[in-house]
């Protein structure tokens, strides 16, 4: 049972050792943040929701800029 309890404690440690997530709105605040996460995206360095939420981030600017021109 100790070795069990000790193996999960330690899955969830190794667990908690993740990048951190960040939100769209977030990557929106921080563009040029989220322009080096997508293209680390698009080189395989990262994968996951930070790349999502970075693309979002990026797409929605250019979509506001192509709006206001």
């Amino acid at each position: 049972m100790k070795k069990l309890i000790a193996i999960a404690s330690a899955c969830l440690f190794l667990a908690a050792c993740g990048d951190k997530v960040y939100d769209k709105s977030y990557y929106t605040e921080h563009l040029d943040e989220a322009k080096q996460v997508v293209e680390k995206c698009k080189s395989g360095e990262m994968s996951g929701e930070n790349c999502h939420n970075a693309q979002g981030a990026v797409s929605d600017a250019a979509m506001r800029e192509l709006l206001h021109k």
